[in-house]
């Protein structure tokens, strides 16, 4: 089922815009500011623009989550069906399995890591398909690396509409006597109503957005989660795919969790299968940037591993 949730931010989109263009004398036939009024359908229009980004980037997460879902689906059916046993190994030589263009490309580079491995005597190294479909591939489709920062850049843009507003009403305002300053208070006050409007909406997107985002973004975690416990039975496939969530939430660790349980996190580079290991380093970097406190401890565990095995 598609996560519809930021449909939400549409529909208070279109509200704050009503409210805006009210308040700003469009509906009441009042005295329209036209500059105020400018200044604000300006700052909403690039706020949309985020908005239909951000939602096309969903759309697509949708499209993969959606087919994971289905899959498992399959899988659960001929799981029941075969009794208990693993069926992912009828599906590895198959080219049909998704459709989605994303899972498609990412299934099939790992068919070709399979062929590639192997030899007359077997499989020569170890190869997952969560090494392909991941939080990673996630991440790429639902554009993460642009809608991790629209929180911050509608906050930006509501304390840039501050200063603007601000810079209006105090720019015309002028005079060294009570009369002539009570004539430019008009003026000032409409700076002042496009400083507060400008902050209040763009604060108030912020907030949501982040909801919405975070919302939508654990739902297909949680997705892929299901989809990948139905491939194997290993107990290492879920302490490496705790591993991956837990480094990702570093970011928003505000109440240094991560510090409380490093030693922990840590212990997966040490883990008895090598593409645990290959995994848990590649999720650390995670971390790095955001617990810099903890840099010389996860330096002091890497260069202690074994790279004989």
């Amino acid at each position: 089922m598609k996560n519809r949730l930021y449909y939400v931010l549409f529909l208070l989109y279109a509200i704050v815009v009503a409210f805006i263009l009210y308040v700003n004398g469009v509906f009441t036939g009042g005295d329209v500011s036209l500059v105020n009024l400018f200044i604000n359908v300006g700052f909403l229009v690039i706020i949309g623009v985020l908005f239909v980004i951000s939602a096309v980037s969903f759309g697509r997460l949708n499209n993969v989550t959606d087919e994971l879902v289905d899959v498992t689906f399959r899988l659960q059916k001929e799981y029941k069906e075969s009794g208990g046993k693993n069926v992912w190994g009828n599906y590895q030589n198959r080219s049909d399995v998704f459709k989605n263009e994303e899972l498609k490309g990412a299934f099939n580079k790992y068919r070709q890591r399979m062929k590639g491995l192997k030899t007359k005597r077997g499989v020569a190294g170890p190869c997952d398909l969560e090494e392909y479909i991941n939080e990673d591939l996630l991440d790429r489709v639902g554009m993460n690396f642009f809608n991790s920062g629209i929180s911050g850049t509608l906050t930006g843009l509501g304390i840039l509409g501050t200063f603007l507003g601000l810079s209006m009403g105090l720019g015309s305002f002028h005079g060294n006597d009570i009369y002539t300053i009570s004539d430019n208070v008009g003026s000032l006050l409409s700076g002042m109503k496009v400083a507060f409007h400008t902050s209040v909406y763009g604060i108030f997107f912020s907030l949501v957005f982040n909801i919405v985002y975070r919302s939508i973004m654990s739902d297909a975690y949680g997705k892929l989660d299901e989809f990948l416990s139905m491939l194997k039975s290993d107990r290492y496939v879920v302490r490496v795919r705790g591993f991956r969530l837990l480094c990702k939430q570093a970011k928003w660790d505000e109440h240094n969790k991560i510090n409380e349980v490093i030693e922990d996190i840590l212990a997966s580079v040490y883990d008895e299968k090598p593409t645990a290991v290959r995994q848990a380093l590649q999720y650390l970097h995670y971390i790095v940037p955001y617990k810099k406190e903890l840099n010389s401890r996860i330096k002091e565990a890497v260069l202690s591993m074994d790279c004989s095995q």
